[in-house]
């Protein structure tokens, strides 16, 4: 019997210490988003944002969001309650509305939208300083306020546009009715602003790793060789 007895007790010790780790691991890694404040610079002016923080990604306020990230155009936001979600709109002069859809965490009353999706659809690019723990948002120019330009009659207005906004991109050709662009880190934020810029279905975009200089670089090398 005191063998029976001092055997079980020894089986509960090794099931707490192989229970423990798992239990630490649960209390360091919640699973409800947390409250943090990050420093954040857009255009070039620096403000404290409160963040909440889950599964790896920052959720910005709703509101909040819409203020900071606006262009100079007409604009709003709306509330889904079926999905849970924000519905943010930017509308041209022309009449032309764009519009996303984004889920929310709703917490103590307030919204909150992934501030990565949120801001490739305003148009701009997001930077995430690990080390430094600040978040920097670089704002990339659409054509002609919004006014949509036909991609595959106009190659030459992708050109300005990749250069005005400093997008690296690669080879940019005609194939099968569409104009194919070939950029260097593609981004949601280039894709979000192609699509205000230029017509659906006019292009087709490609993540590539080298830009055409980097590639003539590399023919006039193997040529000398």
């Amino acid at each position: 019997m005191k063998f029976k007895k001092t055997r079980l007790l020894l089986m509960l010790a090794l099931t707490t210490v192989l229970l423990l780790p798992s239990v630490l691991a649960s209390a360091e890694i919640p699973s409800s988003p947390q409250l943090i404040h990050v420093p954040i610079t857009i255009k070039g002016q620096r403000g404290d944002v409160s963040f909440l923080f889950m599964s790896g990604r920052l959720y910005a306020p709703s509101v909040l969001t819409l203020n900071r990230l606006l262009p100079p155009r007409k604009g709003g936001m709306s509330w889904d309650n079926k999905r849970k979600a924000v519905e943010f709109h930017l509308a041209s002069t022309n009449g032309i509305v764009t519009r996303t859809i984004l889920p929310a965490i709703v917490r103590d009353g307030r919204s909150y939208v992934a501030i990565r999706d949120a801001a490739a659809f305003f148009g701009y690019d997001i930077y995430w300083n690990r080390a430094g723990k600040e978040v920097t948002l670089r704002t990339l120019t659409s054509l002609d306020g919004l006014s949509r330009i036909d991609a595959t009659a106009d190659p030459g207005a992708v050109q300005h546009f990749l250069k005005d906004n400093r997008i690296p991109n690669g080879d940019i050709f005609l194939k099968e009715g569409k104009l194919h662009i070939n950029v260097v880190g593609l981004t949601p934020a280039t894709e979000a602003i192609f699509e205000r810029s230029f017509n659906r279905g006019t292009f087709i975009l490609h993540d590539v790793i080298y830009t055409v200089e980097q590639l003539r670089q590399a023919q006039d090398a193997f040529g000398r060789s």
